[in-house]
């Protein structure tokens, strides 16, 4: 019975985290031909997801340095490889480990290292743009022997263009979609606001504050439409003040749910993410003017209600969404605010585009079970070509 070792211990909030939920509570069901040991964060929550697995050690990640974090995947987690005979390491946290003594399958997802130039732009201090040097250098000689699921071709063609990177290893595994996580109850700072938009189209941004999330933007943008528009538009956040460094101020300049009773902007602050779809079938359209991303679930929660997405005119927008988006460049506010017009002034645009996103989120995204199984294929064979270099075929 192979074993398995997986690698979550890096996710605690997030895409990354959502994703990992979604594989552990998946994995022992799918694959009950073997065996899984897991190590994850203790802040994570996954340790009720591992019931059915061999073995879960958790860690309190989020409580070490950056250096203890390092050692961790450079030296611990080979360890345990060793101690555990695994047949294969599935290492979901970007960051691939060395010297394992087995084959390892690595989840790449963050688009920061593939987007170097962006990154250094929004990095604020000399040590965050040292750090991510370093990483970059870190991956660039670890990444070649592992084997690497991604959920884009553009995120392929990127991380084999950056890292010069052997294109047969690899291999694309889109994102899916779990209704199930999703609940129908709206968030109760919604509902305390909702009276009081007068009629505003909901313009809705499912987003942390991060930096490569641009939101700062908006503000300029709220008042471009309020000009060439007034009282038709209000834009709705969704983020928190310690989301990142720069948002405390943001957090400031947008009135929150408590405070507002009128104008083009409010943020509702940060929501459980089983909220999002409910929230995106009472928007009137997506916005989103992300400077990089791997695969945005805000793109797939918008195509699921049918709801128009307004987005950065770059490659990763451009796969994901195809015609089911209108783009604009994310750092001109008049850019943004012209495609928020040319929607608002063209009813057979705004069908068009929700048409195309039912359409796309039919026949593009995937299950969650469907993502699962492709994974544990890629782990068998990974396992298979070891033994049969063990027995010299």
């Amino acid at each position: 019975m192979p074993l398995f070792l997986i690698n979550s211990v890096a996710l605690r909030v997030g895409g990354g985290l959502a994703a990992a939920r979604s594989l552990l509570s998946r994995l022992p069901h799918l694959d009950a031909r073997s065996r899984y040991i897991v190590l994850t964060s203790q802040a994570a929550g996954l340790e009720s997801l591992c019931g059915s697995c061999a073995g879960c050690h958790t860690y309190p990640w989020e409580h070490w340095s950056r250096l203890r974090q390092f050692l961790f995947n450079v030296i611990t987690v080979p360890r345990l490889c060793h101690h555990y005979k695994a047949d294969a390491l599935f290492s979901l946290g970007n960051f691939p480990s060395l010297r394992t003594g087995c084959p390892q399958l690595v989840r790449f997802a963050n688009a920061r290292y593939l987007y170097p130039k962006v990154t250094l732009s929004l990095s604020s201090s000399i040590w965050q743009k040292l750090r991510f040097l370093i990483e970059r250098r870190y991956l660039s000689a670890s990444l070649p022997s592992c084997t690497i699921i991604v959920q884009t071709h553009t995120m392929k063609n990127r991380l084999q263009a950056h890292f010069a990177l052997n294109r047969a290893n690899i291999l694309v595994v889109p994102n899916a979609f779990d209704p199930s996580r999703y609940t129908d109850q709206l968030p109760k700072y919604f509902v305390e606001i909702e009276p009081r938009l007068n009629n505003r189209l909901p313009l809705l941004c499912c987003a942390r504050a991060y930096a490569h999330k641009n939101l700062h933007v908006f503000t300029k943008v709220a008042d471009i439409l309020e000009q060439r528009s007034p009282n038709t538009f209000i834009l709705i956040t969704t983020f928190a003040a310690a989301d990142s460094p720069t948002a405390k101020s943001l957090y400031r300049q947008i009135p929150n749910a408590s405070e507002y009773y009128s104008g083009p902007i409010v943020n509702l602050g940060p929501i459980a993410p089983e909220h999002s779809l409910v929230l995106h079938r009472r928007a009137w359209a997506c916005i989103l003017p992300t400077l990089l991303e791997s695969f945005s679930g805000t793109y797939l929660e918008a195509m699921a209600t049918a709801r128009p997405i307004l987005t950065s005119d770059r490659d990763f927008a451009r796969e994901v969404c195809g015609n089911a988006a209108l783009y604009f460049d994310p750092l001109d506010p008049c850019s943004i605010a012209r495609a928020v017009m040319a929607l608002y002034e063209s009813p057979e645009l705004w069908k068009s585009l929700s048409r195309a996103a039912e359409h796309r989120h039919r026949s593009y995204v995937r299950t969650w079970d469907d993502v699962t199984r492709d994974i544990v294929t890629i782990l068998h064979r990974l396992a298979a070509r070891m033994h049969d270099r063990a027995s010299g075929f």
